[in-house]
């Protein structure tokens, strides 16, 4: 069977919003990690910001011809 286009397409373009739009979540966490006590883990709060990075960039609609950012 062959790959078909349109889907790997569609991944390699996910795949680079996603890197394109990881420093953004680290620079973020920075940011917040200086209002929150110390004992609030960095590490989880990156996790929670690459959730939600990866689950707006499956529900972004190309078609609505917005910006992602």
């Amino acid at each position: 069977m062959y790959p078909n286009p349109y889907v790997s397409s569609k991944q390699e373009h996910r795949e680079e919003m996603i890197l394109k739009h990881t420093p953004l979540i680290k620079r973020i966490v920075r940011r917040m990690a200086a209002r929150f006590p110390e004992s609030v883990d960095l590490d989880e709060l990156y996790q929670a910001g690459m959730m939600g990075l990866l689950d707006a960039v499956d529900k972004f609609d190309v078609t609505k011809e917005v910006k992602f950012q």
